[in-house]
């Protein structure tokens, strides 16, 4: 806790002063947010599960620098640090352009936990409708 105090003490006097230069270890690939999963995108195309207002940490080479691009940004956005979020129902595509080298692909088939899957309805008797049923 006291190196994070540290290190945000020093980001924060460093954006005071108009310039922010951070670095890691050799192989440190970056800080994540804890408890965000993360995805490897290192094969040229990747498969990932999400429910809806979900994160998901891409995570790339080590040393690799490109930019996140969503392909579905109604279902799923992405930042430049590729931290994914899911908005809708549905299967987004993210994509990773590193620089000077082969495109790849994250497909992310995201699910809304949220989506009623049936209703019950009851007076004195109860009846059960499944989604697309008509009473």
């Amino acid at each position: 806790m006291l190196i994070l105090a540290m290190l945000l003490s020093a980001v924060s006097f460093a954006e005071e002063l108009g310039e922010i230069e951070l670095s890691a270890p050799e192989g440190y690939v970056g800080l994540y947010a804890a408890g965000v999963p993360t995805v490897a995108l290192t094969n040229t195309r990747t498969t990932a599960k999400m429910d809806v207002d979900d994160m998901l940490q891409i995570v790339v080479n080590d040393g690799e620098t490109g930019k996140f691009t969503s392909k579905s940004a109604k279902l799923a956005s992405v930042d430049a640090n590729g931290l994914v979020t899911a908005l809708a129902k549905g299967t987004a595509t993210i994509e990773f352009k590193p620089e000077g080298g082969k495109k790849r692909t994250l497909s992310v088939k995201i699910s809304d936990p949220y989506e009623p899957t049936g209703v019950s309805i009851g007076q004195g008797k109860t009846a059960t409708l499944n989604v697309g049923d008509t009473l």
